[in-house]
């Protein structure tokens, strides 16, 4: 009997020991859990934290180029209302130039070069070849037919470079103001 209770007592103590081995075992596996659990937990926290990260470094790459576009469209906005204001200038001096010729006023061929009637041959020689740049009709970019003011301007220039035809020039010049200052 008293080996039986001993035998007894050693199997309760080994049914207690091992229910407090799988009580252990099942406490350490949701510990376990609990961490794994809370690692990806930190895990996807770090992902989204990423996630939004990249998100947000979308966004201001949006903003910096569509800064970039609208700088380069006024840029273009610009540009575009430069040269119409190029083109018109262009069209307004030969028109001036075409109305200098057929009008034959006083001192028109003068106003062609954009000089005094007094300038030097040196100014009218500079003058000559900045319009010449303008006019030539190789550069006409804008489309403004400047063949017939080229070729004026050319003629003027003929005329009011050599010494010999300018006082030719300017005597029937005065010849013609004085005749219309006659009543």
């Amino acid at each position: 009997v008293v080996e039986l209770e001993k035998q007894r007592r050693q199997k309760e103590e080994e049914e207690a020991t091992a229910t407090a081995a799988a009580e252990a075992q099942r406490k350490a596996d949701e510990a376990a859990a609990a961490i794994h659990s809370k690692n990806q937990g930190r895990e996807q926290e770090e992902e989204a934290v990423l996630i939004l990260a990249e998100l947000e470094r979308k966004r201001i790459e949006q903003e910096q180029e569509a800064a970039a576009a609208k700088q380069k469209a006024q840029e273009e906005a610009e540009r575009i209302t430069a040269l119409n204001v190029e083109r018109q200038a262009m069209k307004d001096l030969v028109v001036d130039i075409e109305k200098l010729i057929k009008e034959k006023k006083n001192n028109a061929y003068y106003k062609i070069l954009g000089v005094e009637s007094t300038a030097s041959l040196a100014d009218i020689k500079k003058a000559y070849r900045k319009r010449a740049l303008k006019l030539h009709p190789d550069k006409d970019k804008h489309g403004c037919g400047t063949d017939d003011a080229f070729k004026a301007l050319a003629h003027v220039y003929g005329v009011v470079s050599n010494e010999e035809s300018r006082q030719k020039y300017d005597r029937e010049n005065n010849r013609r103001r004085s005749v219309s200052l006659d009543p």
